[in-house]
């Protein structure tokens, strides 16, 4: 397993695409075809429309996370996640590990949307959402 330190990741990448790398990640572990990242920085999640909806975050940083739905979530409804630090651009989120299904086999989170800014992704339920996703937000090069 080799161990990359920020200041020699820093040294490959181009400062006008990657200036927010040095506060988002502290340091990379690389091992075969996996990595690994460690952030110092904190994201917040909110739940910002009425409802009686909630969401919770668990290992949450600007670039990955988990978040956990509670409560009774109605379509419309709407979730965002705010990053520590602002990208330059519009990062790419990946949503995975939505495996919530009920007894017929349908997915129990329901988004209908899914908007990207510099300082935030938004989630819209489009139905019901219970039980939890993982996000990974990559930066476009450019």
């Amino acid at each position: 397993m080799g161990h990359i330190t920020r200041d020699a990741i820093k040294v490959g990448l181009k400062k006008s695409q990657a200036n927010y790398f040095n506060e988002l990640v502290s340091e990379a572990h690389v091992r075969s075809e996996h990595l690994t990242v460690v952030s110092e920085s904190g994201t917040s999640a909110s739940y910002v429309t009425a409802g009686n909806g909630s969401i919770t975050g668990s290992g949450m940083s600007d670039v990955a996370g988990t978040v956990t739905f509670g409560g009774t979530w109605d379509d419309g409804d709407t979730a965002v996640i705010t990053y520590e630090s602002a990208y330059d651009y519009a990062p790419h989120v990946i949503l995975g590990g939505i495996h919530n299904t009920n007894g017929s086999g349908a997915v129990l989170v329901e988004v209908d949307a899914l908007t990207s800014a510099t300082t935030k992704f938004t989630l819209t339920a489009s139905g019901t959402c219970v039980g939890s996703f993982q996000y990974f937000v990559v930066e476009p090069g450019r």
